[in-house]
């Protein structure tokens, strides 16, 4: 009913409810009001109306204030309780622990496996983490972890392989979506950026588990292996399990170096011999051959340059030049490739795809394999500490825990110094479509 047809009948059903007026009241004069009382009445009619307006406002001001704070109170509901107690999980395959505070600050990390080690022995980096936002912390530590060799810097991901990173935070009282949301985004921004394809998932779950796994975390070590020796306290048996262990990482680290180093200068023999065995090379060297080269050796020259840049940034030998010197360089350090058999390298690549452990690297019956992989390697210091371990001759708790941070020190340090090179040059970023195609590759469209 429109506003003005309800009034209309209003009026109608008034005038039917007054009574008629009555003859004697009709024939009465109608009395006129003095000046004074007109005054009077304006007067107490305007205080009326001023008092009604004011009341007026009075009532829709309290009905906006009313209004507000139920829709303040409606907006923050869901967030009168903030979670206390918050953990946050990265897997990699380095998989470490973040103890969050109630504004997501980072309280403490710890190391959730033995790979994570090869991170959080840097005492400086670790510390470093402490009292950043969960966003810049988890991007701080896949940076590391990428920097450290974690991640597959030339991988542009297949539905089998592709890079990833996992992120479970768990907290005793729901969180705000836009912290999850915020990790995922700054993770995937900071690898497209610096064109690495990495997925990104961050998962939340609220549980009463939380305020048991940050207790755990406060209480530990921040080492694995120094967390792993606490809680054996200091069970030689256990020790000694783990040390073996930290043997076959980094001996699996050194191989594949190892095995990579070798099919690198075999890669530039290849490409040299193939400038001899041109009619216009006439036995000559990507370092001898003059400058007018044909189009096949000039196209042999460019990749042997590539390959030297990569030799010089991966292990400090320095043959770039096109020059006498460089080539004697190169020759004294590819010459240890011609005292390794083809038979032993077969079976070192083969120990590499399996990987090392007990079965496939210790006893009697492993002797002369072991022998073949010091030879490759070339790293004493590695294999005095390897064999004081596999052979049991280490006697103690605390020197078995010397060589095992030591082991963990200087494998984290050779996976720095060689990985942080690769993951510094410069890439193209990838842009949002590119990405888009990433994820429909890998099946998380």
């Amino acid at each position: 009913m429109k506003q003005s047809d309800f009034f209309e009948r209003l009026n109608k059903e008034l005038d039917l409810a007054t009574p008629p007026m009555s003859e004697e009241l009709k024939s009465e004069p109608i009395p006129l009001a003095t000046h004074e009382e007109k005054e009077q009445a304006f007067s107490f009619r305007d205080a009326k109306k001023k008092r009604l307006r004011f009341w007026g406002i009075a009532t829709s001001a309290a009905s906006l204030v009313i209004a507000f704070a139920l829709l303040l109170s409606n907006a923050l509901g869901a967030f009168t309780v903030a979670p206390q107690y918050i953990t946050m999980r990265l897997d990699i395959n380095p998989s470490l622990t973040v103890v969050l505070d109630r504004n997501y600050n980072v309280k403490k990390v710890v190391s959730a496996n033995a790979d994570a080690d090869t991170l959080l022995s840097d005492e400086t980096f670790c510390s470093s983490l402490v009292g950043e936002h969960a966003e810049n912390a988890a991007v701080s530590i896949a940076e590391r972890a990428a920097q450290t060799g974690y991640f597959d810097l030339e991988e542009t991901g297949t539905a089998q392989h592709f890079n990833e990173i996992t992120v479970s935070v768990l907290s005793d009282e729901a969180m705000p979506k836009e912290i999850a949301s915020g990790i995922e985004n700054k993770l995937t921004s900071f690898f497209c950026e610096r064109g690495i394809y990495v997925y990104a998932h961050v998962e939340e779950r609220k549980s009463e588990e939380a305020q048991a796994e940050v207790a755990a975390a406060e209480e530990r070590d921040v080492l694995w292996y120094e967390f792993v020796a606490a809680s054996e306290n200091l069970d030689l048996t256990a020790l000694w399990t783990l040390a073996k262990r930290t043997v076959f990482d980094y001996a699996e680290d050194l191989l594949a170096d190892a095995l990579e180093k070798y099919d690198l200068f075999g890669q530039i023999d290849a490409l040299n011999d193939q400038i001899a065995a041109d009619p216009q090379g006439k036995g000559k060297t990507y370092w001898t051959i003059g400058g007018d080269e044909n189009q096949n050796i000039s196209e042999l020259c460019s990749d042997i340059k590539a390959l030297l840049e990569r030799l010089f940034l991966l292990y400090g030998t320095d043959c770039r030049e096109k020059d006498a010197l460089s080539y004697l360089k190169y020759l004294a350090a590819s010459s240890y490739r011609a005292t390794i058999s083809q038979e032993s390298i077969s079976s070192l690549r083969k120990l590499n795809e399996t990987g090392i452990d007990d079965e496939t690297f210790c006893g009697i019956e492993n002797l002369t394999l072991r022998l073949r992989y010091y030879q490759l390697i070339s790293n004493d210091f590695f294999q005095e500490i390897a064999t004081s371990i596999l052979e049991g001759v280490a006697e103690g708790a605390e020197l078995i825990l010397r060589d095992i941070a030591e082991l963990t020190e200087c494998r984290m340090q050779d996976r720095y110094e060689k990985y942080s090179v690769l993951f510094s040059l410069e890439r193209s970023s990838i842009s949002e479509s590119a990405y888009a195609e990433f994820l429909i590759r890998i099946g998380k469209n």
